[in-house]
């Protein structure tokens, strides 16, 4: 049993690494060459007009600053899942070493298998924070996008 939540524990942490690398890579990425993009631009002489009262500049920065955001959110909610799971695994290590009734035992081999719940609140937010990213990237690339089309 306790073999089992181990390997959980460290599946859950090359998850954990994966996701937060992957995510933040490309918001982090289509945010950095929309701003490079539009920052050229700027410094020519046509610069492009901004799509409401943002300037494509300002958008990719705020998408940059959410990809950011949504890192440490993910970072975080990860690191009270690992948290939890260690505490389960010494809770049932505790359990299982001394003499305790086999109830109690049984309680913290079950309880060690539950799903994990901690950490939601920060994903919930890095949730919001990468929709926000890419809706700042498509705020900021709209000029682009309109541009091309005429």
């Amino acid at each position: 049993m306790r073999k089992v939540a181990v390997d959980w524990h460290k599946e859950q942490s090359g998850q954990s690494d994966s996701w937060v690398l992957e995510t933040v890579k490309h918001l982090a990425f289509v945010n950095s060459a929309g701003l490079t993009g539009a920052a050229a631009l700027a410094a020519t002489s046509k610069p492009l007009p901004p799509i409401g009262p943002i300037p494509a500049e300002v958008s990719f920065s705020l998408g940059l600053l959410f990809a950011l955001a949504d890192m440490y959110m993910n970072h975080r909610g990860h690191d009270k899942r690992r948290a939890e799971l260690l505490t389960r695994i010494r809770t049932y290590d505790e359990s299982a070493h001394k003499w305790t009734a086999p109830k109690t035992v049984f309680d913290a081999a079950e309880r060690l298998l539950q799903d994990v719940r901690s950490g939601e609140p920060y994903f919930r937010l890095a949730e919001v924070f990468g929709w926000l990213s890419v809706g700042f990237f498509v705020l900021g690339a709209l000029p682009f996008v309109l541009k091309a089309l005429n």
